[in-house]
């Protein structure tokens, strides 16, 4: 289905440029797409099937907050330090979302395993930007 960005900017008043505005509807279109497939996995596959819908929309997400703070930087919304932190805590954010799914999904023997290697990833984050590379 295609239609005209003119008539699509008539209804929605927005600065985005074309490309900006691509993006944000392809994201928007994959996050639906991939919470249309965890219900639909969840009759087929039972909760399994949500849980590896679960990880693949987190993908989906984390991509566009990165994007959108990569977006803000360059709109000069944000410095580059501000942006480089918020790429941290958009990490950080999705490890412990992580987090949690292992618990659910292998108690709390295997979050402790998740956690120590997700901890490290952040870890490594921080002490990256603190100390600078």
């Amino acid at each position: 289905m295609q239609f005209s960005e003119n008539w699509l900017r008539s209804l929605v008043g927005t600065d985005l440029d074309s490309q900006a505005l691509s993006h944000a509807l392809t994201m928007a279109g994959l996050i639906a797409l991939m919470s249309m497939l965890a219900a639909a996995s969840r009759h087929g596959y039972g909760e399994a099937g949500v849980l590896v819908a679960a990880v693949c929309v987190a993908w989906v997400e984390v991509h566009a907050a990165a994007a959108s703070v990569a977006q803000l930087m360059h709109a000069g919304g944000l410095s580059l330090e501000a942006a480089r932190w918020g790429v941290v805590a958009v990490l950080a954010s999705s490890a412990m979302a992580k987090l949690v799914l292992a618990g659910f999904s292998g108690g709390r023997s295997y979050a402790t395993a998740v956690g120590a290697g997700l901890l490290a990833m952040v870890t490594g984050a921080v002490l990256t930007l603190v100390f600078g590379a």
